[in-house]
């Protein structure tokens, strides 16, 4: 009978609107649960009978009562809130995290899902015992681990686990940026001063800079500048009346930023080996530089008189040949030439100075060691006629230079290294580069050819190399606004143990070390979904995949349509309180009207029983 009918539809329609204030009181529940996602209930009627046909085709039809349709999430993104934990994080944008549980392993359901890996949105992750970032259910957040240079590792996704980062070994340095101003109005040193690193007034202009061995032990290093001029390779050849033929060459350095020669007026005296013979006249020199590729410079020597007399000696090379020449302007440093065929048989030359050229020396403070370090090694030979060879050096010294060479911009134009081994106690042999930076706005032409030298020093164990580039903003220049240092920076470290964490947007986990590094560790996994919606929820803000969801893909924050991770923040639940409460009320008063259909009914069966009376 219909009256019966009437009653089981009402009570289906109270068990069904107890279903969806179930949803409601749930959503109400955890509007402060991390990153809760809301529900909300659909319904739909079931069981409808046809209880007639009409004329024209149409059936009559009745429902029966209503069921429950569908319960769907809503995975709409929720607001944040900051907290003071930097392991605390929330995804702006699409994605889930990625989460396995250590305890189950890698088994596989029926369905062929994993049954150790979770999906979730809430952040609120925390280091255990072992070192893992895990949930408040222990489970393990999954990302890549990262290469010293920031790329992921080979092996997939692994879980991120800060033990292994607990302390950071020690790294020898390697490389040394040097950032410097050299005042352009400084004067060029006498190269016939030696160089002394105790004595300031053999250089101009000093920095220093820590460097570290591989034991991460700390060595201060000194950098000192000097200007120098630039000794030039040339040829002089006497008149039809005087054969001697010299030759100057430099080895190593080579020299090439000069401009045209100008006239140069030299006093030259002659002294022969037989008495009563004068020449007066007037002769040409010329100076050829050679290697310099597709310039050329030649200086033309006017000698306004010229005198010889003998020394009553044989007409041999012997003791008083001495020969002098002097060049000025421009003026530069002297180098002394000592005749192999006599005692006293000596030429003294001025060379041209060069006022781009700078030297520079780095010394290990002298607590440890002292070291002296030029880069290329510069030697002059003078050759006559005769193959007499002599040695030309200052002091009758040869010794390794670094050269810095600036054009009249005061860009630097040089370029080559020198390294330098160090070989500190305790520890291993290592090389450091000095590099002096990069050219302004374009590279110059190298002018000094630099090659590797290694000096033995009183360390035991450790190399530093030095890389001469173009001139940078922040690398060597040369301006007239007296001597600054730009930078100084180098890449060794002591060993230092992990301090603090920060995660990027990107979702990269970087260790910040008490050693002053830092160092990206992990990079955390994000995934999407198909149809997110159908995500299957397992308690503990928690979700599996399902087949209707589709199978999850993995990729890195801000890839794709994956958003970015944040920091200190996580997401609160998204539940609209407002929205509940106008549902709760519909759906009371539904509850209400379906609870008065079976009242009615009931009173309706009553009346019934009642005709029997």
């Amino acid at each position: 009978m219909s009256i019966i009918q009437a009653m089981f539809a009402g009570s289906s329609a109270l068990t069904n609107f107890g279903e969806a204030m179930t949803v409601i009181g749930n959503n109400l529940a955890n509007a402060n649960t991390t990153a809760f996602k809301s529900s909300s209930s659909s319904f739909e009627d079931v069981l409808i009978q046809t209880v007639g046909n009409q004329g024209n085709g149409a059936s009559t039809q009745i429902g029966t009562g209503v069921g429950l349709a569908d319960v769907r999430q809503d995975m709409t993104q929720g607001s944040f809130s900051a907290t003071s934990n930097v392991t605390d994080l929330s995804i702006d944008g699409k994605g889930f995290f990625m989460v396995k549980d250590s305890t189950i392993g890698s088994a596989l359901d029926e369905s062929g899902r994993p049954m150790d890996t979770f999906y979730t949105r809430a952040g609120g992750f925390t280091k255990d015992k072992n070192g893992d970032l895990v949930t408040s259910g222990g489970m393990v957040l999954q990302g890549w681990e990262l290469d010293e240079d920031g790329n992921q590792r080979a092996g997939g996704l692994t879980d991120l686990n800060l033990a292994k980062f607990v302390n950071i070994n020690p790294t020898a340095t390697s490389h040394v940026k040097v950032g410097a101003n050299l005042d352009a109005s400084t004067q060029a040193k006498d190269m016939l001063v030696k160089y002394n690193p105790e004595d300031p007034s053999t250089y101009d202009f000093s920095t220093s800079v820590r460097v570290f061995d591989t034991k991460g032990t700390g060595h201060n290093v000194e950098i000192h500048f000097r200007k120098l001029p630039m000794a030039i390779p040339a040829t002089m050849t006497g008149g039809s009346d005087t054969s001697k033929k010299m030759r100057f060459d430099v080895n190593d350095s080579t020299g090439k930023a000069f401009v045209e020669g100008q006239e140069l007026k030299i006093p030259i005296t002659f002294k022969s080996l037989k008495d009563s013979t004068e020449i007066a006249g007037e002769y040409t020199y010329k100076i050829t530089k050679d290697d310099v590729g597709k310039k050329t410079i030649s200086r033309s020597v006017q000698m306004s008189e010229i005198k010889a007399k003998t020394d009553g000696k044989a007409p041999a090379l012997v003791d008083g040949v001495r020969y002098t020449i002097k060049a000025d302007p421009p003026t530069g440093s002297g180098l002394t030439l000592t005749n192999l065929s006599g005692d006293d048989g000596v030429s003294e030359i001025k060379g041209v100075s060069n006022d781009n050229t700078w030297e520079w020396h780095s010394v290990v403070q002298s607590s440890e060691l002292e070291l002296n370090q030029r880069g290329s090694t510069s030697t002059l030979t003078a050759l006559d006629l005769d193959k007499a060879n002599v040695k030309a050096s200052p002091d009758g010294a040869t010794y390794t230079s670094g050269r810095l060479e600036f054009d009249n911009q005061g860009k630097l134009v040089q370029e080559g290294s020198t390294p330098l081994k160090f070989q500190f106690l305790g520890a291993e042999a290592q090389e450091i580069l000095f590099d002096f930076g990069d050219a302004l706005g374009k590279q110059g032409d190298a002018t000094n050819d630099f090659s590797k030298k290694t000096l033995d020093l009183n360390f035991t164990d450790t190399t530093l190399n030095s890389d001469l580039g173009n001139t940078g903003a922040d690398g060597c220049l040369q301006v007239t606004s007296g001597f600054a240092t730009l930078r100084l920076e180098q890449n060794g470290f002591p060993s230092g143990y992990l301090d603090k964490l920060a995660v990027n947007q990107k979702g990269e986990v970087i260790g910040n070390f008490t050693n002053g590094q830092s160092k990206k560790l992990y990079q955390v996994a994000l995934v999407d979904f198909d149809d997110e919606t159908s995500l299957e929820q397992v308690g503990s803000n928690l979700f599996a995949e399902t087949v209707a969801s589709g199978l999850p893909r993995i990729g890195e924050p801000t890839s794709g349509r994956l958003g970015e991770i944040l920091s200190y923040s996580l997401e609160q639940s998204n539940v609209d309180m407002s929205a509940e409460f106008v549902r709760m009320i519909t759906t009371q008063r539904g509850f209400q009207a379906n609870s008065r259909i079976v009242t009615v009914t009931d009173g309706m069966l009553e009346e019934l029983l009642a005709l029997k009376r």
